[in-house]
């Protein structure tokens, strides 16, 4: 659970939706590189990838996908 205590800066570089107390990544304005999607943001949990979160990221290496999140169109 050490994704539950990122920064708040760091959990800002992602947009998500709100659905049923669960939140789906739809941006990333972060660096490139290599990214780390938190399990959850303000207390609930990350469960889906939107369709294109990361269009914008012409220079992303990696990213590590939480266990919660059980649905991705990335």
């Amino acid at each position: 659970m050490l994704l539950l205590a990122l920064p708040a800066a760091v959990q800002a570089q992602f947009t998500h939706t709100t659905n049923n107390g669960t939140l789906t990544i739809t941006g990333y304005d972060g660096p490139s590189g290599s990214v780390s999607i938190p399990a959850a943001i303000n207390g609930l949990p990350v469960t889906s990838i939107g369709n294109k979160a990361f269009g914008s990221c012409t220079n992303l290496t990696d990213a590590t996908i939480p266990r919660s999140v059980t649905n991705s169109l990335w």
